[in-house]
């Protein structure tokens, strides 16, 4: 397929890098910068960055990492005045987060950061497509997608790589102007304090002491098997960070209810809870160890309950149901798209926070003025 023409600045030598540093700190409050990252992601726990686009003042600046320590510029972008423009751009902040975290800078993010696709939600466009819909839609042009299988460590990248890339950073401020035309005053102020916790969230503080509450199925453990499911998650993020390897290269997320419940003390028994066995040629030895261990563990009383502890509760089953289609009604009256309120991570959180007595996140930031009433639902009180 011919690519579509595009016109680029590679940034791959110190001289071109530090002009592009001194155009970021040029700019002001009025101005945007376009921002995406390719990367890669397949054994390590931290994504690896490939390539960070970057388009202003009608320019676009693909800078290349792996020729140059780009901290400088990272540091930039964080102290930049100009709004910074992304798409669906979770784990671009997160790559920009470690990186500023990782040299000690004062802010790990741009003071405006806007998510385009979160905008969009506000206005309940086209929720949850990917790029090249909204480009479609809002200004008419397609992106070629020939080059998502690409190794972005590799070099040299070719000339169908760097335009794919381009282009991801090519049409953003257009459509963030044509999307902000969209909104009203209401919308967009919830907007900007919906982005203020996406930042929060990709400030990510790993805990393995509290790593177990988000596996999917903890819920439905009994006490003992909890206790174990919690060291095995510990020691499992332990050894993650210490050597960045994906969570899922040392035991399989899906396997930690079964392997926390059974204790298998055989690869083969790994095997049988669904423990992959290329988790288990490279650390089957150690985490039958850890097994072992946590079976001489004492029962845990103090143990914080799984995120999902709730979910599994039939009898909450028909409050459930309820309260996701009083926030699907409050979604429609306010215009956003209903994820934004009725996703079931707010359905299961409301219940989860209101037995540990604390704010959930439907009475918590903008949500709290969209769904004022709730209380009048008399949802049933929830017990262990």
């Amino acid at each position: 397929m011919i690519m579509q023409e595009i016109s680029y600045i590679k940034v791959d030598e110190k001289t071109k890098l530090d002009l592009l540093i001194d155009s970021i700190r040029s700019l002001t409050d009025e101005d945007f910068i376009s921002l995406d990252t390719e990367f890669v992601r397949i054994n390590t726990l931290f994504p690896i960055l490939g390539l960070l686009q970057l388009r202003f003042k009608n320019e676009t600046y693909l800078v290349d990492p792996v020729a140059l320590n780009i901290k400088d510029l990272v540091r930039t972008l964080t102290e930049t005045k100009a709004a910074v423009l992304i798409f669906s751009g979770d784990e671009d902040l997160e790559i920009l987060v470690k990186i500023a975290r990782d040299n000690g800078f004062a802010s790990l993010l741009p003071q405006k950061v806007y998510d385009l696709q979160l905008l969009a939600a506000f206005d309940d466009f086209l929720y949850g497509k990917g790029l090249n819909a909204y480009v479609k839609e809002l200004v008419g042009a397609e992106l070629e997608k020939d080059c998502t299988r690409t190794d972005w460590l590799y070099r040299p990248l070719s000339e169908n790589q760097l335009i794919y890339a381009a282009l991801d950073v090519e049409y953003l401020e257009e459509m963030y102007k044509l999307l902000y035309k969209r909104i009203d005053e209401k919308r967009f102020s919830y907007f900007l304090a919906e982005m203020e916790l996406k930042k929060a969230d990709a400030d990510i503080v790993y805990n393995p002491q509290t790593a177990y509450r988000q596996i999917k199925g903890a819920g439905l453990l009994k006490n003992d098997a909890l206790t174990r499911l919690q060291y095995l998650c510990q020691k499992r993020l332990e050894f993650a960070l210490k050597h960045d390897i994906a969570l899922n290269h040392v035991i399989t997320t899906g396997a930690l209810c079964d392997v926390a419940k059974n204790s298998p003390l055989t690869l083969q028994g790994l095997a049988s809870c669904g423990v992959k066995w290329g988790a288990i040629r490279q650390h089957g030895a150690m985490i039958i160890e850890w097994i072992k261990e946590s079976l001489t563990l004492p029962e845990r009383s103090d143990l914080l309950l799984p995120i999902n502890y709730f979910a599994h509760k039939r009898e909450l089953k028909d409050a459930f149901k309820r309260l996701k289609r009083y926030l699907e009604k409050c979604a429609h009256d306010a215009g956003i798209a209903p994820e934004l309120l009725a996703a079931k991570k707010y359905v299961y959180d409301y219940f989860l926070k209101k037995y540990l007595n604390e704010v959930p996140y439907l009475e918590f930031s903008w949500r709290k003025n969209v769904v004022a009433d709730i209380n009048n639902l008399n949802l049933p009180k929830v017990e262990r």
